[in-house]
Protein backbone atom coordinates (compact mmCIF):
# COMPACT_ATOMS: atom_id res chain seq x y z
CA UNK A 1 0.00 0.00 0.00
CA UNK A 2 1.08 3.83 -0.63
CA UNK A 3 1.03 6.59 1.50
CA UNK A 4 -0.04 9.90 -0.45
CA UNK A 5 2.67 12.19 -1.16
CA UNK A 6 2.87 15.52 0.63
CA UNK A 7 3.91 18.32 -1.45
CA UNK A 8 7.34 19.89 -1.00
CA UNK A 9 7.47 22.49 1.73
CA UNK A 10 4.38 21.49 3.58
CA UNK A 11 4.02 20.06 6.80
CA UNK A 12 3.06 16.66 7.21
CA UNK A 13 -0.24 15.82 8.77
CA UNK A 14 -0.39 14.50 12.49
CA UNK A 15 -3.05 13.17 14.11
CA UNK A 16 -3.92 14.75 17.48
CA UNK A 17 -6.75 15.56 19.92
CA UNK A 18 -9.93 16.45 17.94
CA UNK A 19 -10.25 20.27 17.62
CA UNK A 20 -13.11 21.62 19.50
CA UNK A 21 -15.19 24.41 19.51
CA UNK A 22 -16.30 26.21 22.84
CA UNK A 23 -20.11 26.43 23.56
CA UNK A 24 -21.89 29.17 22.78
CA UNK A 25 -22.18 31.40 26.26
CA UNK A 26 -26.01 32.10 26.94
CA UNK A 27 -26.73 35.81 26.83
CA UNK A 28 -27.88 37.38 29.70
CA UNK A 29 -31.79 38.24 29.83
CA UNK A 30 -32.35 42.06 29.94
CA UNK A 31 -32.36 44.17 33.01
CA UNK A 32 -35.80 45.64 33.02
CA UNK A 33 -35.57 49.46 32.96
CA UNK A 34 -35.53 50.96 37.04
CA UNK A 35 -39.08 52.37 37.82
CA UNK A 36 -39.08 55.99 38.06
CA UNK A 37 -38.05 57.40 41.48
CA UNK A 38 -35.96 60.26 42.77
CA UNK A 39 -32.82 58.75 41.46
CA UNK A 40 -33.95 59.27 37.81
CA UNK A 41 -32.96 62.74 35.87
CA UNK A 42 -35.74 64.76 35.39
CA UNK A 43 -34.89 64.60 31.15
CA UNK A 44 -35.40 61.05 31.28
CA UNK A 45 -39.12 62.09 32.53
CA UNK A 46 -41.92 62.42 30.21
CA UNK A 47 -43.03 66.36 30.55
CA UNK A 48 -46.79 66.51 32.60
CA UNK A 49 -49.64 67.32 29.97
CA UNK A 50 -51.12 70.39 30.60
CA UNK A 51 -55.13 71.00 30.64
CA UNK A 52 -54.10 74.07 28.18
CA UNK A 53 -51.14 71.63 26.21
CA UNK A 54 -53.72 70.88 23.68
CA UNK A 55 -53.14 70.06 19.36
CA UNK A 56 -54.07 73.21 17.92
CA UNK A 57 -57.38 72.78 15.34
CA UNK A 58 -56.63 73.88 11.94
CA UNK A 59 -57.95 77.16 11.12
CA UNK A 60 -59.35 78.84 7.84
CA UNK A 61 -55.62 81.33 6.94
CA UNK A 62 -54.00 77.56 7.63
CA UNK A 63 -56.09 75.78 4.73
CA UNK A 64 -55.53 79.09 3.12
CA UNK A 65 -51.56 79.09 3.05
CA UNK A 66 -51.83 74.93 2.02
CA UNK A 67 -54.00 76.18 -1.06
CA UNK A 68 -51.47 78.74 -1.88
CA UNK A 69 -48.40 76.55 -1.30
CA UNK A 70 -50.60 73.92 -3.84
CA UNK A 71 -51.45 76.26 -6.56
CA UNK A 72 -48.15 77.57 -6.58
CA UNK A 73 -46.55 74.19 -7.22
CA UNK A 74 -49.41 73.35 -9.90
CA UNK A 75 -48.35 76.59 -11.64
CA UNK A 76 -44.75 75.87 -11.27
CA UNK A 77 -45.82 72.11 -12.75
CA UNK A 78 -47.77 74.31 -15.18
CA UNK A 79 -44.77 76.56 -16.86
CA UNK A 80 -42.77 73.60 -17.27
CA UNK A 81 -45.20 71.74 -19.03
CA UNK A 82 -45.94 74.38 -21.24
CA UNK A 83 -42.11 75.03 -21.84
CA UNK A 84 -41.57 71.76 -23.03
CA UNK A 85 -44.51 71.18 -24.99
CA UNK A 86 -44.35 73.82 -28.01
CA UNK A 87 -44.49 71.88 -30.75
CA UNK A 88 -47.75 73.43 -33.62
CA UNK A 89 -50.66 70.89 -34.17
CA UNK A 90 -53.95 71.24 -36.15
CA UNK A 91 -57.30 71.23 -34.41
CA UNK A 92 -60.43 69.91 -35.46
CA UNK A 93 -63.44 70.38 -33.30
CA UNK A 94 -66.82 70.58 -34.03
CA UNK A 95 -66.40 72.02 -37.87
CA UNK A 96 -64.06 74.69 -36.82
CA UNK A 97 -59.91 74.14 -37.81
CA UNK A 98 -56.99 75.78 -36.56
CA UNK A 99 -53.20 75.49 -35.50
CA UNK A 100 -52.27 76.38 -31.96
CA UNK A 101 -49.14 74.50 -29.87
CA UNK A 102 -49.77 71.28 -28.04
CA UNK A 103 -49.65 72.78 -24.70
CA UNK A 104 -52.58 75.44 -25.52
CA UNK A 105 -54.90 73.13 -26.77
CA UNK A 106 -53.82 70.35 -23.61
CA UNK A 107 -54.47 73.22 -21.23
CA UNK A 108 -57.79 74.22 -22.48
CA UNK A 109 -58.85 70.51 -22.87
CA UNK A 110 -58.33 70.38 -18.91
CA UNK A 111 -60.03 73.83 -18.26
CA UNK A 112 -63.15 72.54 -20.36
CA UNK A 113 -62.87 69.44 -17.67
CA UNK A 114 -62.57 71.06 -14.57
CA UNK A 115 -65.32 73.70 -15.93
CA UNK A 116 -67.77 70.58 -16.76
CA UNK A 117 -66.51 69.15 -13.23
CA UNK A 118 -67.64 72.18 -11.78
CA UNK A 119 -70.49 72.72 -12.79
CA UNK A 120 -71.51 69.34 -12.05
CA UNK A 121 -70.65 69.73 -8.71
CA UNK A 122 -71.74 72.96 -7.76
CA UNK A 123 -75.75 71.65 -9.19
CA UNK A 124 -75.63 69.10 -6.86
CA UNK A 125 -74.39 71.45 -3.89
CA UNK A 126 -77.27 73.85 -4.93
CA UNK A 127 -79.77 70.85 -4.87
CA UNK A 128 -79.07 69.75 -1.38
CA UNK A 129 -79.01 73.24 0.16
CA UNK A 130 -82.64 73.12 -1.21
CA UNK A 131 -83.24 70.36 0.19
CA UNK A 132 -81.82 71.32 3.36
CA UNK A 133 -83.86 74.50 3.24
CA UNK A 134 -87.12 73.11 2.59
CA UNK A 135 -87.12 71.15 6.16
Amino acid sequence: MSTPEQPTGSRPVTAGPPVTTPAPTPTPAPTPAPAPGPATRVADAPAPRRADDKQVAPTRAGMVWVGVCVAVLLAIALIIFLAQNTRTVAVHFLGLSGSTSLALMMLIAAVAGALITVIAGSSRIIQLRRRVHRR
